[in-house]
């Protein structure tokens, strides 16, 4: 009875036009229904069905007036903006099997119908996301002449059920190792994937390839591109693969106990990196946080578009709505991502000079009236503090205690079994004096 409820309510007012696949329909809808389903008696009562209408009528009311102010004018003067010349095709699922993983790793790869020897973009998705999301940019990309490889990570909602009335859980983040091995086996494969599927015959160039995520795939991406992680005692690890030539980070991570700033001193490969105002962290941090990789990487070939006012989601280009700080609808937002990415890989992809161009003196910030702009790094010195107090959610496990007896330190991980969590925590103990 309640499904049927708030799915009148989003045909009604059509505040969810396009989710995407059924099963994001779905968790969207539960996800309002316990919202305002206050005493969690699993049905809503009068006043929280008021409550709800309420909402959906707001919302509904976004909706117009975002419809009404659409695009602003001048976009088409931007790098890229509209589609390109390559009709679209793809291979929904295609399974590949890592025996040295013991892993099935599905894959959708999307691809221009005509021509050949394209760059290859693989992709990485966000947490709990799909090899399947993210068709407003994929799609674009592709049109413009690229093949787009991407994966369901082990994290996916397509392989495991996800509860919508809780928050993404450590366990989703648990296997981020993994992640760049997903990443490398689909370089290991291409000539095997073009052996199996007669449309991509010759279609790669295994030469010519980018790697690009968004949130928790610009953390796989980032990796792959030679950003090394931390241990609890300090000691460094590379996650890098040599053959990519370019990385675009889509809200990446910074530092914290895995990341420090001396991280991202071997990530010496063009990268962009793409954030917002609205784009904080799930822990917390403010937008700021996610320009580590920006500012502490080398600065050769490194970008930044940053959007005024964008969300994690900025504007759509996810294609599915509702997920975390994802945001409203934006179709300005989409296309500064469109176009700024698309010059980013056809400069560092394709060597054109037109995009190489367009990243040096973009008019993205006068077309925008000032919402986008995008910087490239020019000095070795970051804007901002690196103090540990400010950056490391990690400093608690560096106080030693102060007393006569000499200590001696043993870092273990904890598992919160009730909370389905890993913790790590360093032991203190006392040196005997004998």
């Amino acid at each position: 009875m309640r499904s049927i409820f708030i799915f009148g309510l989003f045909f009604c007012c059509s505040i969810g036009a396009t989710f995407g696949q059924q099963a994001d329909r779905a968790l969207n809808r539960q996800r309002l229904f316990d919202r305002f389903d206050k005493d969690r008696d699993g049905v809503l009562s009068a006043s929280e069905r008021q409550a709800l209408r309420a909402f959906v009528t707001n919302r509904s009311k976004q909706s117009t007036d975002r419809d009404a102010t659409a695009k602003k004018e001048g976009l088409e003067k931007l790098y890229k903006t509209s589609d390109g010349p390559y009709a679209v095709e793809f291979v929904k699922k295609h399974v590949l099997r890592d025996k040295k993983r013991d892993k099935d790793l599905q894959l959708r790869i999307t691809f221009p119908k005509e021509g050949e020897q394209f760059p290859l973009i693989v992709w990485s998705h966000g947490a709990s996301g799909t090899k399947d999301n993210y068709q407003p940019i994929v799609r674009h990309w592709v049109s413009h002449g690229y093949v787009v490889i991407a994966a369901n990570h082990s994290d996916s909602r397509a392989l495991r059920p996800i509860d919508p009335t809780k928050r993404l859980g450590e366990a989703t983040f648990r296997d981020w190792e993994n992640r760049p091995e997903d990443v490398r086996f689909i370089l290991d494969s291409i000539a095997s994937l073009q052996r199996d599927i007669p449309k991509l015959d010759n279609k790669i160039n295994r030469s010519v390839i980018g790697v690009g995520g968004h949130s928790f795939g610009a953390h796989t991406a980032q990796l792959v591109g030679g950003t090394q992680t931390k241990g609890f005692t300090g000691e460094r690890k590379s996650h890098a693969d040599k053959r990519p030539k370019a990385f675009l980070l889509i809200s990446p991570q910074g530092r914290g106990p895995q990341l420090d700033e001396k991280s991202w001193a071997e990530l010496h490969r063009p990268a962009l990196v793409v954030t917002g105002s609205n784009d904080g962290g799930r822990n917390g941090q403010d937008h700021t946080w996610r320009l580590d990789p920006f500012e502490f990487s080398p600065p050769k070939d490194k970008h930044l578009l940053f959007i005024e006012d964008a969300y994690h989601g900025f504007g759509g280009i996810t294609g599915i709505s509702g997920m975390g700080n994802s945001g409203p609808e934006n179709p300005n937002h989409v296309a500064y991502v469109q176009s700024t990415t698309t010059a980013f890989w056809d400069a560092y992809l394709k060597n054109d000079s037109a995009a190489k161009l367009a990243l040096a003196k973009s008019k993205i910030k006068t077309l925008s009236d000032g919402e986008a702009s995008i910087r490239r790094r020019e000095s070795e010195t970051p804007k901002r503090s690196t103090s540990k107090k400010e950056f490391d959610q990690g400093t608690s496990l560096d106080k030693r205690p102060v007393g006569k007896l000499k200590t001696k330190t043993r870092d273990l991980v904890w598992t919160d079994r009730q909370r389905d969590r890993d913790i790590p925590i360093r032991v203190y103990s006392p040196v005997s004096p004998g």
